[in-house]
């Protein structure tokens, strides 16, 4: 492994000492606006490297010194397909008590407000979780619904 190291060592060094030496000596330092507006393609070109570390280099400094999770980014539109020239999408579904009903709670049913099972897609897209919203009928005087949890729409 020492070996190795030392041997790579080595070529990153003649890299250095030849290569990268021969090319600043060869790219050509703009003196003035005037200067840089009289380059050739080829004089361009010599430059890109040379843009190309700088930036690596700023980006490596400020990833190391500036911490970006604190930036909170304002919450993105959940409903980007679905009449969204209105302020609010409502829709009313009428059923038959005994006929349940699936509805789509992600957006991106091509039958909306009736899911179709396009979450899946989204959720394997994003690794959200969101699935339909099943109304399910139930009889008043039924005692098996007697401990299910009503949510009251709003």
């Amino acid at each position: 492994l020492v070996l190795h190291v030392t041997g790579m060592m080595e070529h990153i060094n003649a890299f250095l000492n030849q290569h990268l030496t021969a090319y600043l000596r060869d790219v050509r330092v703009p003196e003035s606006i005037d200067e840089v507006r009289s380059f050739s393609q080829r004089e361009w070109l010599a430059l890109v490297p040379l843009f190309l570390v700088n930036v690596l280099l700023i980006w490596a400094m400020l990833n190391c010194f500036i911490r970006f999770e604190h930036v909170t980014l304002p919450p993105a539109r959940i409903n980007t397909q679905q009449r969204i020239e209105l302020n609010k999408v409502v829709d009313t579904a009428k059923a038959h008590p005994s006929d349940p009903q699936i509805f789509c709670r992600c957006w991106q049913s091509k039958t909306f407000p009736y899911c179709d099972g396009s979450h899946a897609t989204h959720n394997k897209a994003t690794g959200d979780n969101i699935g339909p919203l099943i109304v399910e009928p139930f009889d008043d005087g039924d005692d098996d619904n007697a401990d299910d949890e009503v949510f009251p729409m709003q």
